[in-house]
């Protein structure tokens, strides 16, 4: 959407949005995933995975 121009105060807040998701998936799911945690990698990721996805693809 930059690329077009298309920079609105939704877009902008859905860029801060998805680059706070993805944060958490890197410092809050992985690290459990590579100590092979996963029961807890599960539970951790719940809140992220499903209703943070969620709340990026209304944006889309």
């Amino acid at each position: 959407m930059k690329e077009l121009g298309v920079t609105d105060a939704e877009f902008v807040q859905f860029e801060k949005d998805f680059v706070a998701w993805e944060q958490a998936i890197d410092e809050q799911v992985m690290p459990l995933i590579d100590a092979n945690k996963l029961p807890e990698a599960l539970k951790v990721s719940a809140p992220i995975l499903g209703e943070g996805s969620q709340k990026l693809v209304v944006f889309s």
